[in-house]
């Protein structure tokens, strides 16, 4: 940011890679409790950094994700660090409010 801006927090859209081939709706799921798996190419684990705030999530299995600041801050940094096993990193969309 040019100068110290409250920001009440931030809103992540990562890649599941919605195009994928399978049974991706909860209703074809088995009655024996059978699971889809995760795609490869959502983030599982990233940071936020910034000015005296700090946020670590580890294994996420969301796509879309929200987390509350709450603070005045000069910059704020996502650092993707993981993957569910794709090799890319990817984010859709990273909006501070």
């Amino acid at each position: 940011f040019p100068e110290e801006t409250f920001v009440s927090g931030v809103r992540i859209v990562f890649d599941s890679d919605l195009n994928r081939e399978g049974e991706n709706m909860p209703c074809y799921f088995g009655l024996d409790g059978g699971r889809g798996r995760m795609p490869k190419t959502l983030v599982r684990s990233y940071r936020l950094v910034g000015d005296g705030f700090e946020l670590s999530v580890e294994n996420s299995h969301v796509r879309e994700a929200f987390h509350p600041v709450g603070k005045k801050l000069k910059k704020l940094t996502l650092e993707p660090l993981s993957t569910w096993g794709g090799e890319d990193l990817r984010v859709f969309e990273f909006e501070v409010e």
